[in-house]
């Protein structure tokens, strides 16, 4: 991958994905990745997940509504 990053060229890996070099405006390299779609599609099949979700009730709410939470349980630390 590095070697491959270093030429500027993007790398993909079948059934993982594609791993595609990037530079900062301060000239620092990065790597991109896009997930393969199989993968994703995979994943977002209804009961695919058998993990924990921690915070489950935050799911569709949106990001002021998450900030209130935090405001309301953080007074001492609020967002602003």
């Amino acid at each position: 991958m590095p070697f491959f990053a270093k030429q500027g060229r993007a790398v993909k890996l079948e059934g993982l994905g594609l791993f595609t070099p990037t530079i900062g405006l301060e000239g620092s390299l990065d790597v991109g990745f896009r997930l393969d779609t199989s993968i994703d599609g995979e994943l977002n099949v209804p009961g695919a997940f058998k993990g924990e979700v921690l915070n489950r009730e935050n799911i569709g709410k949106s990001s002021a509504d998450l900030k209130a939470l935090w405001n309301a349980e953080h007074p001492t630390g609020p967002i602003p």
